[in-house]
């Protein structure tokens, strides 16, 4: 079994956490730290003006009580250094308040996040399941970052401002997610599956939005834009977007982006070459009353292997399978009235480019 690193070997921010070791020999020697970020400065200076203000109102009281308030009645009088004592409290609160906190250390490892708050833990990049995140912008321009990961086991953790660099954690943490659960997504979308991003689905025939009652098909697709904030979809011949959603309630966005992304490319192969491919990958391809598969054509309770088809010819009225004949030395052929078969010059391209590489 691969060793943690010593204690002399980790940054300095980690040496005072207990039970690393088990925990660094399944992630690996953390590359970067993230700290806690910095009080700002008005914070800081914060408490201790409350404590001058509660000071100076207990002190002059005392100084001017029997001047100024000797015809008050006494919970009147009381009320005045009560006052004080609450501007001392809520500095101290805002003295102390930062260093009493469980403060939040992360660390990116090879196989992983290090998580520190209430305790060490191990989040392993091959158990998060979903990555959300949540940008916001003030009416100054300034943005906040927030990110939230979920693992397998439904556990989540989030990372916020209390996070020095928190936007290049959650880039960090984005990439590596995105990586591990793109080729899934895409091997799950070339089998004809939908691919479900909670509110969004994609599959092969479109974009499928929660609060829309049909799907927009990729033919009708004129763009998809994702930013930090919304994911817009246009629709073709249309000036409003078809649909907007918050990013901060999509799961895995830049996932979704890539696979939109082959979902378009691949449907712009065309129809048949599309077809090509789903049959190159074992798929059964369905034309109405006739099937195609690797193992051959099926139509009714019948099957015939490549082997014993000679060619396909599609006319006015019916779409024929020619299939050659050793006892008559004549070719057979099944007869296919043309309403019962759908894309019959699919079909027609398809059987032929079968026949094709069984020829070469």
């Amino acid at each position: 079994m691969q060793k943690g690193p010593s204690s002399r070997q980790l940054p300095k921010e980690l040496r005072g956490i207990r039970g690393l070791a088990p925990l660094l020999e399944k992630l690996g020697r953390p590359s970067e730290v993230y700290t806690p970020a910095q009080i700002p400065f008005l914070a800081r200076i914060l408490g201790p003006f409350c404590i001058v203000v509660g000071l100076l109102i207990i002190g002059a009281f005392s100084l001017f009580s029997q001047v100024l308030f000797s015809w008050w009645l006494w919970w009147q009088a009381d009320f005045i250094p009560f006052v004080g004592v609450i501007w001392i409290v809520a500095g101290l609160w805002f003295t102390f308040a930062p260093f009493l906190s469980r403060r939040m250390f992360v660390a990116v490892c090879p196989q992983g996040l290090l998580y520190s708050k209430r305790k060490a833990e191990a989040i392993l990049w091959d158990t998060i399941s979903s990555f959300w995140k949540d940008v916001q912008t003030d009416n100054k321009g300034d943005s906040s970052f927030s990110y939230k990961v979920q693992c397998k086991d439904s556990s989540t953790f989030l990372f916020t401002q209390e996070l020095g660099a928190v936007e290049r954690l959650g880039q960090r943490i984005e990439r590596e997610v995105t990586r591990r659960l793109l080729p899934q997504a895409i091997a799950t979308y070339d089998k004809g599956t939908f691919v479900a991003f909670d509110e969004i689905a994609i599959d092969v025939q479109g974009i499928r939005v929660m609060h829309k009652d049909t799907p927009l098909l990729w033919d009708d697709v004129e763009h998809v834009g994702i930013n930090q904030r919304v994911i817009s979809i246009y629709k073709k011949g249309e000036y409003w977007d078809w649909a907007t959603l918050p990013v901060a309630r999509i799961p895995n966005v830049a996932a979704l982006k890539q696979l939109i992304a082959y979902a378009r490319k691949e449907h712009d192969k065309g129809p048949l070459r599309r077809m090509i491919d789903a049959y190159n990958a074992g798929f059964s391809l369905h034309f109405g009353s006739i099937t195609l598969s690797q193992s051959g054509v099926e139509f009714g309770k019948n099957t015939l292997a490549w082997s014993e088809i000679g060619g396909i010819g599609v006319g006015e009225q019916e779409v024929m399978i020619k299939r050659p004949s050793s006892v008559w030395g004549q070719d057979e052929w099944e007869a296919f009235p043309l309403p019962t078969v759908t894309d019959a010059p699919l079909l027609k391209g398809l059987v032929d480019y079968v026949l094709q590489g069984r020829r070469a």
